[in-house]
């Protein structure tokens, strides 16, 4: 028996260097075993409401958890052993603390720094009570003593709180030693030694199991959090190829980007030398198509040239594209001691430069009929204007229905002077007369000028006699084919009739801009369909 206490007593001393090493270890490398208990209640399906509290907290239900129940393991085995009743009751009150700390703490869920200091301050009081009441430096409290303050250090929140915590230890373990070497006396010893004997065996292996425990949750702690690390990293690492790989086509689409950026980059250069070529192209023709506007506004009539010979009269034109397909023809003739006026409007197939070539061509042909060859009847005029028309295009012998199309439509009026006559002939384009407020159309033959569908042409003349205040229009298609931007619908001859019908109280030099501004509005934002030409003039009696 004496040879078991002896064991005991050396396995004391063995813990105090523990104590000692644990100390100044967890100062500098903590062994953090609170992971273990974190998993271990984590883990646990009966400490739900232990999970929703946070670190700190959780270590702090422990400790009070263990100790209470060392303290009513300890107070019964004091009991059972015959320890005295003051000895006894320092176990329940400490118990009876441990309780009601747990109380605040868990259920209650409080924390703070006061309720951890509470707790390390009740372990101490009642250890150091027990300590010189139940056998001093050779009972079991030594032994507690040594696992509860191991405790103590390796749960603390950080290291800084254990390292002041393992000082406070070394310093009060070193008081209790003086004391009891200085004060036997207060040192209540063992009533034999049996009872040392099992207070030290059952304080020995109590405190071995907890410990063995203890050192298994942290063990197995210690494993899960390495696995946890290892699986971190090698998530980190795949992570860090993913990246890697993602970095790499990231370069390569870089190297692609800014390759095509290059490439983007001539394009733009070839691009604006390019445009530099088209505008210039572009300036070219815009010069060559306004001295070609220039020549043909030479060949056309003006309105001060044409109101020299009628007063009132109009002319109002508006070519589609600078150029105009649509022409005006005007000139005054003698023949034969007779005096005529010759009066044309023309629609040439085509607009813009190829119709204002073919008006050109027009109207020098036009010329040479009238003044050269002499010709004064309107149906004659336009019989030959045909056949110069067709030979300059080549329409006899030509395959293409498209060439056959290339022509003109004219209405062509002769007036003579001598007896206020005015004769007439046309080729798709008809002639109005406004007389006596009165709108009359006198037909035109469906026959163009130039092309090669029919073999032979017959054109017709009517002859009128002029009367005082009688208004005669001629008129291209291109005001009654213009679409409206609303509708798509055509301006029609049938509305162009009614607003000639309208505005005959008006004076003609009146007349035009109220026929351009109905125009314009039915127009809207609707580019314009076609070369526009209107000649409008009143009789005055020439004798």
């Amino acid at each position: 028996m004496c040879y078991c206490v002896s064991i005991l007593y050396d396995i004391k001393f063995l813990f105090v260097s523990i104590l000692t090493t644990s100390i100044f270890a967890k100062s500098y490398h903590p062994i953090q075993p609170t992971t273990s208990v974190k998993v271990f209640f984590n883990n646990s399906h009966r400490f739900t409401a232990l999970k929703e509290l946070n670190l700190p907290h959780q270590l702090l239900v422990i400790g009070l958890f263990v100790t209470m129940l060392a303290g009513i393991f300890s107070t019964l085995t004091n009991y059972i052993l015959g320890f005295s009743l003051l000895m006894i009751l320092v176990g329940v009150v400490f118990s009876v603390l441990q309780v009601i700390l747990l109380y605040f703490c868990y259920v209650k869920k409080q924390y703070s720094a006061n309720l951890w200091y509470l707790f390390v301050l009740s372990v101490f009081f009642y250890i150091i009570p027990l300590w010189f009441l139940g056998g001093g430096l050779l009972s079991g409290m030594p032994i507690w003593y040594l696992f509860l303050v191991i405790f103590f250090i390796n749960t603390s929140p950080t290291a800084v709180n254990a390292t002041y915590l393992g000082f406070f230890v070394i310093v009060v373990t070193i008081l209790i030693n003086i004391l009891e070497y200085s004060f036997p006396h207060w040192v209540i010893p063992y009533k034999n030694q049996e009872q040392a004997y099992w207070d030290m065996l059952t304080s020995f292996y109590m405190s071995l199991i907890v410990c063995y425990l203890f050192l298994i949750y942290a063990k197995k702690s210690y494993d899960k959090t390495q696995d946890t690390i290892q699986k971190e990293k090698l998530n980190i690492q795949i992570k860090n190829r993913e990246l890697f790989k993602a970095n790499l086509e990231k370069t390569h689409q870089t190297e692609e980007l800014l390759k095509e950026r290059n490439e983007i980059t001539k394009l733009n250069e070839v691009l604006q030398e390019k445009q530099k070529i088209i505008e210039q192209k572009n300036a070219d023709v815009w010069a060559s198509i306004s001295y070609a506007s220039r020549i043909q506004k030479v060949l056309l009539p003006t309105e001060d040239e044409i109101r020299a010979e009628l007063p009132k009269s109009f002319l109002w034109y508006l070519p589609k594209n600078i150029v105009s397909g649509d022409f005006t023809y005007f000139q005054k003739v003698t023949i034969e001691q007779k005096t005529y006026l010759v009066v044309a409007v023309a629609d040439c197939t085509g607009h813009g430069v190829s119709g204002c070539l073919m008006s050109i061509m027009g109207i020098n042909i036009l010329n040479q009929i009238v003044t050269e060859y002499q010709l004064i009847e309107p149906k004659d005029i336009l019989t030959e204007l045909d056949k110069k028309i067709r030979a300059a295009l080549k329409q006899e012998n030509t395959d293409s229905f498209m060439d056959m199309q290339d022509g003109m439509d004219i209405a062509l009026c002769i007036i003579a002077y001598e007896d206020n006559s005015l004769r007439f002939a046309g080729s798709k384009r008809p002639l109005w007369q406004m007389r006596a407020n009165k709108l009359t159309e006198i037909a035109a033959d469906r026959l163009p000028i130039g092309g090669s569908l029919y073999a032979e042409k017959i054109f017709t003349q009517q002859t009128i006699t002029l009367q005082k205040n009688d208004r005669y229009y001629l008129f291209s298609d291109g005001i009654t084919d213009q679409l409206q931007a609303k509708t798509r619908r055509r301006f029609s001859t049938k509305h162009l009739r009614i607003v000639l019908s309208d505005i005959q109280d008006m004076e003609l030099a009146e007349q035009k801009p109220f026929i351009e501004q109905v125009f314009l509005q039915w127009q809207g934002s609707q580019v314009q369909t076609d070369d526009i030409v209107m000649f409008a003039f009143e009789f005055i009696n020439f004798l």
